[in-house]
């Protein structure tokens, strides 16, 4: 009986997952969730580490744009726009 539970139940439990995730991800997670996330240091240090590679790739981006006369046209054409 526990076998098929959990094979019944595992599209369930993916999907509340993966909304949770999504939800912190976006920022649009519960406050209650955001104040527990912000207290635990593991998080703190993966959020600073995203701040650098953000830091990071808006540099690139920058020295790219000023460096490639077409860089800014070559992007509008994939639909990324600044």
């Amino acid at each position: 009986m526990k076998r098929k539970f959990v094979k019944e139940n595992k599209q369930l439990v993916k999907e509340l997952l993966g909304g949770l995730i999504s939800k912190i991800i976006t920022g649009r997670a519960p406050k209650k969730l955001e104040k527990l996330l912000q207290k635990d240091p593991k998080y703190q240090k993966t959020q600073k580490e995203i701040d650098r590679l953000e830091k990071q790739i808006k540099q690139r981006l920058e020295k790219a744009r000023k460096e490639i006369p077409d860089f800014d046209k070559t992007l509008e054409k994939y639909g990324y726009t600044f």
